[in-house]
């Protein structure tokens, strides 16, 4: 069963030791999916072996690691601002004034 984004930080603080050395993680949690809102889960191991790092200092760190290797499916919708109701690319849109 896949996991949130979310919830990676709290299975690596559970399940390993830091500093952790990627093999280790690939080891331990590498199986684990990471849930795609596109419907193409990773796993861990797809996720780490796309980064340099060699060791990991904390979950926080290689929970930061994941996210920055993701694929595009875990993004989301592309483009998208909840900011106003124009489109995120148009640049011509007016200032306005509060």
């Amino acid at each position: 069963m896949a996991i949130e984004e979310s919830e990676a930080q709290e299975l690596f603080e559970e399940e390993l030791d830091f500093p952790a050395e990627k093999e280790t993680v690939v080891e331990t949690v590498g199986d684990r999916e990471i849930e795609s809102q596109g419907g193409d889960n990773d796993t861990v191991e797809e996720i780490v072996e796309r980064s340099e790092t060699e060791e990991f200092e904390s979950a926080e760190e290689l929970h930061t690691t994941m996210m920055n290797y993701l694929d595009a499916d875990h993004v989301g919708r592309e483009n998208y601002s909840d900011r106003s109701d124009e489109s995120a690319g148009d640049d011509d849109q007016d200032e306005e004034s509060l």
